[in-house]
């Protein structure tokens, strides 16, 4: 899946051909430019950007970032349940 422009790194005549599909950190900041696939603020969304690329990208492969994604979350479930036992122990 190739990479049309980098807002934050490319130069400003590169912003004159930029993909026609966009994705972002955040939705209420967006560029405007291209159609908005979705955002990567949490798990949830980047799992919903990630299938709306899917889409749109018929050859890409998501399974991947997928699989990445449902580690993390179990890593970060785990770390939290150790973070809590630690300073919040039940009483």
């Amino acid at each position: 899946m190739p990479v049309g422009t980098i807002f934050s790194r490319d130069l400003l005549e590169k912003t004159l051909s930029a993909a026609p599909v966009t994705i972002g950190t955040n939705e209420d900041f967006s560029s405007g430019v291209g159609n908005y696939l979705g955002g990567t603020l949490g798990f949830d969304e980047i799992l919903r950007t990630f299938e709306k690329i899917s889409t749109h990208c018929e050859r890409s492969d998501i399974d991947p970032v997928i699989k990445e994604l449902r580690q993390q979350e179990e890593e970060t479930a785990r770390v939290c349940d150790k973070f809590l036992r630690r300073y919040d122990p039940p009483g």
